[in-house]
């Protein structure tokens, strides 16, 4: 039985975050309603469609809400929604639910209360990702966030008292006028806290074109120094890979289990819907701009939210992978992971050797320090971490 993964897009926040540039708006009240009901009228279109179509049963491994911010809107919404999701892949005979399937609903701090929580555990959803991304207030201050780290700290400690024990916390790094000092003293907060997150994902703040950040910082020039008016105040190359490094060891060192580039986990919470992705396993996407990928075709959704409201499965772009598209992304999500990519899966996904296809590159960053072999897996080293994009980039293949 093949597993599936599931995400429902929800693209409206509170407000926007000044280095975001996801497909998300700012209020739109009035859209939220009709929003839903849209997504509503996909599920039944998605599920029927499976239920004609589909021959072999699908294992829902994960389902997981992300966005902009699904906790800014009613509870009642995402929680019907999430009941009317399980209910109609329960009936169409296609999927079975997994017995340990993972839930997650992202959250940000200042959108949560006791009684929304509540809610949320009692539809069913068993892990939250929240965005703390710093403890430091006039860091959160800059970034546009609306939360403090005090309303975090409420946050977090009671979906851990109604009964959440699967909880990702967000942290952010390389942010502007960030210190060592100043990451220090967020860890220092968090595991000061009586109960610690599960998971920490650890991401580097990349700044990019059409958000209020990139007019304020730019982009980065061949030495690597940001060319904006602000510019001067981001950290460089070398204290952005000082910044990581330290996270790393500091979360090590308290007991986190490193299995991606960015993300840490005790033992048995490392993220079954992220790690599907990096696996290629197949997912559907339901939502504005959401993707799926079902039998090696992606596809994509339509990405203007009144066209969507009027029709849920407008699709945007539809592309049929080649085999040469899936042997670059087995490699260059594949090496995400700290365990690397295996020459058995390879081989039994392409019936011929990644050797045969990959020779070059495999010896040329092995050469290079950047690539190791053990025992069957070609993984990144730590240098080669820090120069994952020009990795990754030594796997696409000339057409």
């Amino acid at each position: 039985m093949k597993k599936l993964g599931i995400y429902v897009h929800i693209p409206f926040c509170v407000r926007k975050c000044a280095y975001c540039d996801f497909l998300s708006f700012e209020g739109k009240a009035d859209k939220q309603g009709p929003y839903i009901g849209a997504l509503n009228r996909e599920v039944d279109i998605i599920t029927d469609k499976f239920r004609i179509e589909e021959n072999d049963k699908y294992e829902i491994s994960s389902i997981y809400f992300g966005g902009g911010t699904p906790t800014s809107i009613k509870e009642s919404y995402i929680c019907d929604l999430l009941c009317k999701l399980i209910t109609k892949l329960r009936g169409t005979g296609n999927f079975a639910i997994s017995e340990n399937i993972e839930i997650t609903l992202e959250a940000n701090p200042g959108t949560l209360s006791y009684e929304k929580l509540v809610a949320y555990k009692n539809a069913g959803f068993n892990r939250l990702s929240i965005g703390l991304q710093s403890a430091d207030n006039a860091e959160l201050n800059f970034l546009s966030r609306i939360h403090t780290y005090e309303e975090f700290k409420e946050n977090f400690l009671t979906a851990y008292e109604v009964g959440f024990r699967n909880i990702n916390v967000d942290l952010m790094t390389g942010l502007p006028y960030q210190s060592e000092y100043n990451l220090n003293r967020t860890l220092d907060e968090l595991f000061a806290l009586q109960i610690r997150p599960q998971h920490i994902s650890s991401y580097s703040l990349i700044i990019e074109k059409g958000t209020e950040f990139f007019d304020k910082f730019g982009e980065r020039d061949e030495d690597g120094k940001y060319n904006g008016a602000l510019g001067a105040y981001m950290p460089g190359e070398e204290l952005e890979r000082s910044m990581y490094y330290f996270v790393r060891n500091r979360l090590i060192k308290e007991g986190y289990i490193q299995y991606e580039i960015s993300n840490f986990a005790y033992p048995g919470f490392e993220s079954v819907h992220n790690s599907a992705y990096w696996s290629r396993q197949d997912y559907i996407g339901l939502g504005l701009g959401a993707s799926s990928c079902i039998n090696n075709v992606r596809i994509k959704n339509e990405s203007d939210l009144d066209k969507y409201i009027e029709n849920p499965r407008l699709i945007e772009e539809s592309v049929k992978l080649e085999s040469a598209d899936m042997m670059e992304e087995f490699m260059f999500l594949g090496l995400r992971r700290l365990s690397g990519v295996s020459t058995y899966e390879f081989s039994t996904c392409f019936n011929k050797s990644m050797e045969s296809v990959f020779d070059a590159p495999l010896k040329k960053l092995i050469s290079e320090g950047l690539m190791y072999y053990d025992n069957g897996r070609y993984a990144l080293t730590d240098m080669g971490i820090d120069y994952g994009n020009y990795c990754f980039s030594q796997f696409l293949m000339v057409r």
